[in-house]
């Protein structure tokens, strides 16, 4: 892929509104890389977002700064008032707008940024200066993966888009906080097969506890594997049940430990498998390079392809889907029910088989 745009203005200050999901931030890596590219130093790139989310970013080289703005937190420091006059100060040149809501485009115009370019979603297209389209038939929306759209706005910002490919990477302190899990949990020497059954955006995009308590059971068969279900802070009593009903001692669980986004991308980058719900945690392993498993629901794979190589995506195509709704209104959750445990485990074991054999790589 090589789309190429009239360059830019050089500016000296460049304001970035990051997305609010931890997925859609590791999916905004690769529109981060070609903005560092395209303006290096000098230039200063300064990152605007929630302040949880600035971890998922730690130890990449793209921003110079944060900015945290969480306009309904508790703290009033991180408040648009606030917030636009630290802008203000940064005398900025031109904004990107990553995050796609009315109130990062009046934050970006309020702070005096001469450009300002994103999506003009949201009625917010008399508050940009450069508003970037979107492919449509008739009103509708067409399917278009994130990471693209956050790459058209990159692109309408001055730059050489040349690659799709997510890019993460761990700290020390991060490394270090995974070590003590694979100690305290007794994970060393396996084949550590990593199980994401939640979703923040939705329940409708969990796979039913029946079938995954099968799927764990299975992979615990082979007696190299051991089974590390994840979770957040909010997760862990759920989680922690799931570990007391399997009851096999290798099969562990997050549930008491280490809950920072870089202590789950350390765990995750050593991982040597993941099977997840299209959330979060599949967009930060494959951005760290580790294979996916995703069972896909009710939202339509085209919106979310990452383009990671080793990714394998499971669906049950459904009359009602995919819908796109956050909570599933039918008692039976066709889509996601409709994932049979044995398709899940022999897709793992085939990305299994590959990791053996070497064949282990970033996205495209």
């Amino acid at each position: 892929m090589e789309t190429k745009y009239a360059p830019a203005a050089a500016p000296n200050t460049i304001v970035v509104f990051l997305p609010n999901w931890v997925g859609d931030v590791a999916m905004c890596t690769p529109a981060l890389r070609e903005l560092r590219h395209r303006y290096p130093a000098p230039c200063r790139i300064v990152g605007v977002g929630k302040p949880n989310l600035f971890n998922v970013l730690e130890g990449t080289p793209w921003l110079d700064e944060t900015v945290a703005y969480d306009r309904r937190g508790k703290n009033a420091d991180y408040h648009s008032t606030a917030v636009i006059a630290r802008l203000r100060a940064l005398q900025v040149d031109m904004a990107v707008l990553l995050a796609s809501s009315l109130a990062t485009a009046w934050v970006a115009w309020r702070s005096g940024a001469r450009r300002r370019i994103g999506f003009p979603r949201n009625l917010r297209r008399w508050l940009l200066t450069d508003c970037v389209r979107e492919p449509r038939s008739l009103w509708t929306k067409k399917p278009w993966p994130t990471i693209d759209q956050y790459l058209a706005v990159a692109a309408a910002a001055g730059c050489a888009v040349t690659s799709r490919s997510m890019d993460l990477t761990t700290t020390v302190k991060d490394e270090q906080a995974a070590d003590r899990i694979w100690r305290d949990l007794a994970l060393s020497g396996r084949r550590v097969v990593c199980v994401n059954n939640h979703s923040a955006a939705a329940s409708s995009r969990w796979w039913p506890e029946d079938r995954l308590l099968a799927l764990c059971r299975r992979v615990v068969e082979d007696p190299r594997n051991a089974i590390l279900l994840l979770c957040g802070p909010r997760e862990q009593d759920k989680t922690a049940g799931w570990t007391r009903q399997l009851d096999h001692p290798r099969i562990v669980s997050l549930a008491g430990q280490d809950m920072a986004i870089g202590t789950l991308k350390a765990v995750l980058r050593r991982g040597d498998l993941l099977v997840t719900t299209d959330s979060g945690p599949r967009h930060l392993a494959a951005a760290l390079g580790t294979p996916v498993v995703v069972l896909q629901g009710p939202i339509d794979p085209q919106w979310s392809m990452n383009y990671h190589s080793s990714e394998i995506q499971l669906n049950k195509p459904v009359p009602c889907g995919p819908c796109g709704l956050e909570t599933c209104p039918l008692a039976d959750h066709p889509c996601m029910r409709g994932i049979e445990v044995e398709q899940v485990m022999r897709a793992a074991q085939r990305l299994l088989a590959r990791a053996a054999s070497g064949i282990r790589a970033r996205g495209a």
